[in-house]
């Protein structure tokens, strides 16, 4: 908070994924599964944001990154666990891009019980990649539908 009221809130959310494995076969259970950078687990992530409030006005701008996902498991085109890739082209790119999304949104105080606000999400009207629907099965982690509008108002009773 600064001497004329005027205040500043951020907050940064990283994350490095160090190992993620699963272990599927009961036959060979020291056998491991990658999951670490397979598409709805990436290895890089990160969600920020910034609020500044002047008074009954305040400004909020947010980001998430999303880091690269392969497209088929790990394995299929990485050598992984000492071992080759198992199908080394299955597909003619091996990850999926690395993606952010912005978002903004303003408010307005009216009194101690309303605020209005506005906000805009997905600023850059980021797609899903390559088919994806963004509604699951490792996808979900994607936005599905674009840029996104929206009002509201909040009441405090």
């Amino acid at each position: 908070k600064f001497n004329n009221g005027d205040q500043i809130d951020y907050s940064v959310i990283a994350t490095y994924v160090v190992t993620r494995n699963n272990f599927l076969d009961l036959n060979n259970p020291t056998v491991p599964d990658r999951v670490k950078g397979e598409l709805g687990d990436p290895t890089y992530s990160l969600s920020a944001s910034v609020r500044y409030k002047h008074k009954q006005f305040g400004l909020r701008y947010s980001v998430n990154y999303i880091g690269p996902q392969t497209i088929g498991a790990y394995e299929a085109q990485n050598s992984f666990n000492g071992n080759p890739p198992q199908n080394a082209d299955q597909f003619p790119q091996i990850y999926y891009k690395a993606v952010m999304y912005h978002a903004v949104r303003g408010e307005f105080e009216v009194s101690k019980k309303f605020t209005f606000y506005l906000g805009v999400d997905n600023l850059t009207d980021k797609l899903p990649q390559l088919g994806l629907l963004g509604t699951g099965g490792g996808d979900g982690i994607f936005d599905p539908y674009g840029r996104s509008v929206y009002a509201g108002v909040t009441v405090n009773f």
